[in-house]
Parts: structure tokens; C-alpha cells; sequence
């Protein structure tokens, strides 16, 4: 992950006894007509995640396909494979030498899979985990708590096939918004809007709201260690 100090723009902004600095929202392309959507994920230097596939039929599926998508939108990995009835496969990718961000598409049928993504630890555990998404245009996230000086971001992707609008607001413990941003997203877009809380401040509790018009979105917000600024904990936004 880069640093707060490499970010385009740092907005400073106070709220119930915190301050949150705001990165500068990065845009990636994302794949559309899929059947399953996993929001993106940030890697830390050669680190795992895996795409965990699922049938949940009787029957055999003959062909499923996970594409694994950069932050600029190229598909760094695909596979495609079958599953036997009930079976669950697990499809491994590990990051280079820096910090990045990857998507996931399924494609195979939605109503016979399911999936999720889980970002593996240096020693193979899991230390987070994110399940597909329903897309909406009105979409909740859960709340998470961060301590002073802990960085997190909240991503939204358009999976659609024509550009909308969105509204994010991102609400504190007390009930206050925090920050809020506005504008376009087009077809196959992620935008993702990076903030860290304020050193010198008090635990607080962030959650995200984002609602559009013209389109159906997804979006997740997410935590990051402070000392290996790998995520540790995503939550899914629901409708």
C-alpha cells in the first residue's frame, strides 16, 4: 500500500473528535456480464489471495471461470475449470513486489455457485475474507473500528454496462459524517477512496453508505494493519 505521504490529494477533515485524511479516490476497470462480483482487495508485497468457487448443485458444472483483474483494469489471471457436484475449489494468486489492488469475476452460472476471496497471511492463514455481492443502488456497509492513525478505504464498482452516479458517505460512531464524495462512475469502473484517522485521536467506528442513481453498484469498506498496512478486515456493503 503507498504511503499517505504518496497520495495526490490529503483532505484534513475533523469530525466528533477525530480527523480523517482522505487519498485521492483511484479508478480501475472492472469486468462486466459476470455472474458473481467480488469487490477489490489490496495485496501487500507477495502476498496470496484465494478465489474460493463453490457448487451448490447435485449436477456437475462443466465450465466456471475466475478472472482475477489489476487496479487498471487487465486481467492478470484467468482460470477455467469444472466442478463436480458440491465441490469447492480454491484458485491461488500471489502479488508481486509491491503493493496492489485485484478484483475477482466468477462467471459459470449464478444461481448453481457461490464465492468469496480470502487474502492469505505470510503463514497461510486467513486474514480477511469477502464474499460476493449483490449489486444495488441504495448499499450499507457494517460499521469498523479504527485506532488513531489506522488507514482503511471504502471501494464502489460499477459492474454495469452504462456509467451512473454515486454518492458515498462515510458515517463516525457519534452519527456524523465523516466525508462524503459524489460524481460519475462509468462502466466497469472501481473508485477507491483511501483515508487513515488521525494519529492524536480516539478509537472510532467508520461505516459506509452509498446510494446511485442510473445503475446498480457494489462496495466493501476495509481495514489495514498499522504496521504491515495489509487489510485485515473487510466488511461487504448490503442492501
Amino acid at each position: 500500500m503507498k504511503k499517505l505521504g504518496t497520495f495526490q490529494k490529503l483532505v484534513a477533515l475533523f469530525v466528533a473528535g477525530a480527523i480523517l485524511s482522505l487519498g485521492y479516490v483511484v479508478k480501475s476497470k472492472a469486468f462486466t456480464l459476470v455472474d458473481l462480483i467480488v469487490p477489490a482487495v489490496q495485496l501487500g508485497p507477495s502476498q496470496e489471495l484465494q478465489v474460493i468457487v463453490s457448487n451448490i448443485t447435485d449436477e456437475a458444472l462443466d465450465s466456471v471461470t475466475v478472472n482475477i483483474v489489476n487496479a487498471g483494469g487487465t486481467v492478470v489471471m484467468t482460470k477455467t475449470f469444472s466442478l463436480a457436484a458440491n465441490q469447492t475449489i480454491p484458485i491461488v494468486f500471489q502479488n508481486g513486489a509491491t503493493a496492489a489492488s485485484y478484483s475477482a469475476n466468477v462467471t459459470g452460472g449464478a444461481s448453481t455457485i457461490v464465492a468469496d476471496v480470502a487474502v492469505l497471511g505470510s503463514n497461510g492463514e486467513v486474514d480477511a475474507a469477502l464474499p460476493y455481492i449483490t449489486p444495488g443502488t441504495s448499499l450499507y456497509t457494517p460499521a469498523l473500528q479504527f485506532l488513531g492513525g489506522q488507514t482503511g478505504a471504502v471501494t464502489i464498482t460499477n459492474p454495469g454496462s452504462t456509467a451512473t452516479q454515486y454518492e458515498l458517505v462515510v458515517i463516525a460512531r457519534a452519527g456524523t459524517t465523516a466525508f462524503t464524495r459524489s460524481g460519475g462512475i462509468s462502466a466497469g469502473q472501481t473508485l477507491t477512496f483511501t483515508f487513515t484517522h488521525g494519529a492524536a485521536y480516539s478509537p472510532t467506528d467508520l461505516r459506509a453508505v452509498v446510494t446511485t442513481t442510473g445503475g446498480a453498484v457494489v462496495s466493501d469498506i476495509m481495514a489495514f494493519d498499522m504496521t504491515t498496512n495489509t487489510v485485515i478486515a473487510i466488511l461487504p456493503a448490503v442492501q
